[in-house]
C-alpha cells in the first residue's frame, strides 16, 4: 500500500522526497525470527513503573460524568492544535458538530479542563459562554429540534495538564498525550487539550491538525492526509483523519524526532521509534505482524482505514485507536514485551471497535484484552504456550494480589481482578462453551456492538443466544460474584462389574463467594492409560462417580488443563478401598452429554431406598421414567435412548433428569442432537 503526502501545492510518494519531510523511512525491512514468550509476572499495561491506584468504578462524592446532562450527541471533531515544545503551551480551535437528541436543547455543555477560552462561536457567530470547573456552557440563540445539528467552535490555549499517567505531557522536546486518567473519575482524560463530551458512549470522527516544528513528527489517529511544510515559520502541519467513530478518551498525539519504521510484513503497519532505538526496536516490534494475523483470524479485519502503529512515549502504554502510546523501555532489542504489545493490538477490537458501556463494565476493555495476550501465545507458539501463559501469568498475578472484591463494578479499577481475573472469566467461559460456540458468540458481540459501546449484561445476552444455553449461573459466580473456588477433594478407585470408576467428594472452603458451579478436568490414571472426565462441581459439599475403563485407576490430576481459576488440595480418601458403598447420594454427569442416540446417567445411594428417575422437558412436563421403585445401596447407572413412556421418538432440545429419594432431590440438564 502506497501512502501520499501533500505538501502545499505538489504531491508526493513516500521514500522519493523524503529529505523534504521531517521524517526517516527504513527503506529495507528486517525480517527477525519469532522470539520466545515471557511468562513471568508483569505490570498491568496502563500502570507501567506507577504505584497501585485505587478509583473505583463508583468513588463516592465525585463526578460521575453524568450522561443525563448530555442531550446531544457529536458527530465530528475538527481539531487544530498548535504546539510551543519551548514554552510547552498550546493553542487550539476545535469545532465540534453536536446533533440533537432532545427537544429541550439549548446549551452545550462540554468539558475543558485547565486551559484559557479565547473565543466560541456557534454556526459562526460569536457567542456566550460560561467556564468553570472543567466545564464549558454554550448556550444557543433557541432550542434546537431532534435530528438538528450545531457547530461550537471553541478557540483557546495555555499549558495543559496531565496526572500522574493520563493528560497531556511535555517533556524535553517532546510531547504526547494519554488518554485516561488512572486517578481521576471518571478516566477520560483527554478534556486537557481538547473541548470534548468524556462518556465512552459519545463517538465521534475527527479531523486533526498538528503544527509542530519542522524538526519533529506529529502522529496521530487514523490516516495521515497531507503534510503541509509551512516555511517561513518553520513548522510543519501534519493532517490525520479519523474515518471511524470514536470515544474521546482514544484520541491522541505523540510529537518527537521519530523515526518510522514500517513493519517488515504489513505495510500499513507502521512504528515510530526514538532514533536512539532503532536497533532495538527491529527486534522488539518484529512479532507485531504475527499478532494481527492471528487476531484477524480469529476477529476478522482490522477494523479502521489508515495505519497501525506503536509510538514511544515517556509514560506508559494506551490503546488510542491506530496508533497505541507504547513506553520507551520496553522497546529494548527483546521479545519480553510481546504480551504488552498484543495486550494493546487487541484493544483495537476490544475497547476501542467495541467500548465498555460504563466504567463498571471495564473489564469488557481490560480483562478481555489480557485474554488475548494469551491468545497471542497460542497463535505464535501452539495450545501448550497458551495454558502455561494462562496458569504462570494470568492466574499467578491474580491470585498474588490477594484480591477478592468482584469484576463488575470493581473497587479498583485498575486492578489485576479487572485485567487478570477478567482474562481468567474469557478462558473458563471457553471451556464452557466450547471452542466453537465460544468464538462464534465473541464475534457476534464484536459485529452487533461495533463502533459501539456494550454492557456485561449486553455481552452475557449474545453469548447465551449463539451458545444456545443459559450462562447466568456463571455470571453471576465469576462476574457479580467475589472470590474463586478453593477445593479440597479425594477419591478412591472402586469397581463395578469388570469396570473401574473414580468416586470423589468435593468440598469448597473459601472464605469469599460461592459456592460455585463448573465443569472440572479430570486425568485418571492407571498402569495401562490415562483416562480423561470432565465432571460438574456445583454444589458443596457434592460427590460424584465416573467408569474409567477397565484397568484399576492409581492417581488423579484434578483439573488438568487448568480451566478453573481455582485452588485445590487433594485430601486422603475416607472410605477403604474395598468398601463399594457409596458415602452419599449422587446424581452423577450424564455422558455422553450432548448425545445422539442414548445417554447413560449414573447415580448412587448410601442406603437401600426408593428411587424415581425421570426424565421431563423443559416445560416440566414429563417425558420418561427411568427407574421408579426401591434398590439396593451402591452405584448405579441406567440409559435413556431419547424415547418417552410411549416408545416414540421425542425431539432434539434440552431434557432435565431429576433424581428423587426420600431426603435428596437433583436435576440436571441434558442436551439431545438429531
Amino acid at each position: 500500500m502506497m501512502r501520499m503526502i501533500r505538501s502545499m501545492s505538489q504531491t508526493y510518494l513516500e521514500g522519493v522526497v523524503m529529505k523534504t519531510l521531517p521524517v526517516i523511512i527504513l527503506a529495507t525491512p528486517v525480517v527477525i525470527l519469532i522470539g520466545s514468550s515471557n511468562l513471568a509476572a508483569h505490570p498491568y499495561p496502563e500502570r507501567m513503573g506507577l504505584p497501585p491506584s485505587t478509583i473505583s468504578a463508583s468513588p463516592p462524592g465525585m463526578d460521575t460524568n453524568d450522561d443525563s446532562l448530555h442531550i446531544y450527541d457529536i458527530s465530528h471533531y475538527d481539531i487544530h492544535v498548535d504546539v510551543d515544545l519551548v514554552n510547552q503551551v498550546i493553542d487550539g480551535d476545535v469545532s465540534i458538530r453536536c446533533i440533537s437528541t432532545d427537544s429541550t436543547l439549548d446549551e452545550i455543555l462540554l468539558e475543558l479542563k485547565s486551559l484559557t477560552v479565547d473565543t466560541v462561536r456557534v454556526d459562526g457567530m460569536v457567542s456566550a459562554f460560561s467556564y468553570y470547573s472543567d466545564s464549558l456552557f454554550v448556550p444557543l440563540p433557541t432550542a434546537l429540534p431532534v435530528g438538528d445539528s450545531v457547530l461550537v467552535e471553541v478557540i483557546y490555549h495555555g499549558h495543559p495538564a496531565h496526572e500522574s499517567w493520563g493528560g497531556w505531557w511535555f517533556q524535553t522536546q517532546v510531547c504526547f498525550t494519554l488518554g485516561d486518567g488512572l486517578n481521576v473519575y471518571p478516566p477520560p482524560y483527554n478534556h486537557t487539550w481538547f473541548p470534548n463530551w468524556r462518556h465512552p458512549a459519545d463517538k465521534a470522527t475527527a479531523d486533526l491538525w498538528f503544527t509542530v516544528p519542522n524538526t519533529k513528527v506529529a502522529a496521530s489517529n487514523g490516516e495521515l492526509i497531507e503534510v503541509i511544510q509551512n516555511i517561513p515559520q518553520q513548522t510543519v502541519t501534519y493532517h490525520w483523519r479519523q474515518h471511524e467513530p470514536i470515544s474521546s478518551y482514544l484520541y491522541c498525539v505523540a510529537i518527537s524526532d521519530y523515526i518510522i519504521m514500517p513493519d517488515p510484513v504489513l505495510d500499513w503497519v507502521e512504528n515510530y521509534v526514538y532514533p536512539a532505538y532503532q536497533s532495538q526496536a527491529q527486534i522488539s516490534f518484529s512479532n507485531v505482524h504475527i499478532m494481527m494475523e492471528g487476531y484477524e483470524e480469529l476477529f476478522g479485519p482490522y477494523p479502521y482505514q489508515g495505519k497501525f502503529g506503536y509510538a514511544m512515549t515517556g509514560i506508559g502504554d494506551m490503546e488510542h485507536a491506530g496508533l497505541v502510546s507504547h513506553i520507551y523501555y520496553a522497546v529494548n532489542g527483546q521479545h519480553n514485551y510481546d504480551w504488552l504489545l498484543a495486550h494493546e493490538m487487541s484493544h483495537m477490537w476490544w475497547g476501542d471497535w467495541v467500548t465498555c458501556g460504563t466504567w463498571k463494565d471495564l473489564w469488557l476493555n481490560e480483562g478481555i484484552a489480557t485474554y488475548c495476550e494469551a491468545l497471542f501465545s497460542e497463535h505464535a507458539y501452539g495450545e501448550q504456550a497458551y495454558r502455561d501463559y494462562i496458569t504462570n501469568t494470568t492466574m499467578s498475578n491474580y491470585f498474588n494480589s490477594g484480591q477478592l472484591f468482584p469484576i463488575y463494578d470493581p473497587a479498583q479499577l485498575w486492578s489485576a481482578t479487572v485485567y487478570e481475573k477478567g482474562g481468567c472469566v474469557m478462558h473458563m467461559l471457553r471451556h464452557v462453551m466450547g471452542d466453537s460456540l465460544f468464538f462464534a458468540a465473541w464475534n457476534e458481540f464484536g459485529a452487533r456492538y461495533q463502533w459501539d459501546t456494550a454492557t456485561t449484561e449486553d455481552f452475557e445476552t449474545v453469548m447465551e443466544e449463539i451458545g444456545g444455553q443459559d450462562l447466568s449461573w456463571f455470571f453471576n459466580e465469576w462476574i457479580y460474584g467475589p472470590g474463586y473456588p478453593r477445593y479440597n477433594y479425594s477419591w478412591v478407585a472402586l469397581p463395578s462389574g469388570n469396570q473401574w470408576g473414580a468416586h470423589m467428594w468435593f468440598d469448597q472452603v473459601q472464605t469469599s463467594g460461592g459456592p460455585f458451579a463448573m465443569p472440572i478436568d479430570m486425568a485418571v490414571i492407571s498402569a495401562a492409560d490415562t483416562v480423561f472426565r470432565t465432571v460438574w462441581v456445583d454444589n458443596d459439599p457434592d460427590t460424584t462417580w465416573f467408569l474409567t475403563g477397565p484397568n484399576r485407576p492409581t492417581s488423579l490430576i484434578f483439573d488438568y488443563h487448568n480451566w478453573v481459576l481455582d485452588y485445590h488440595t487433594e485430601l486422603p480418601s475416607a472410605v477403604p478401598e474395598g468398601d463399594l458403598v457409596p458415602m452419599a447420594f449422587a446424581l452423577l454427569p450424564a455422558y455422553p452429554n450432548p448425545f445422539n442416540s442414548s445417554t447413560v446417567i449414573q447415580f448412587s445411594i448410601p442406603v437401600p431406598c426408593p428411587v424415581q428417575l425421570t426424565v421431563f422437558n423443559i416445560l416440566g412436563q414429563k417425558v420418561a421414567t427411568l427407574m421408579d421403585g426401591s434398590i439396593a445401596a451402591g452405584s448405579h447407572q441406567v440409559q435413556w435412548d431419547g424415547k418417552d413412556n410411549l416408545g416414540g421418538e421425542v425431539a432434539s432440545g434440552v431434557y432435565l433428569i431429576g433424581m428423587e429419594t426420600p431426603g435428596f432431590r437433583r436435576v440436571q440438564k441434558i442436551v439431545l442432537l438429531r
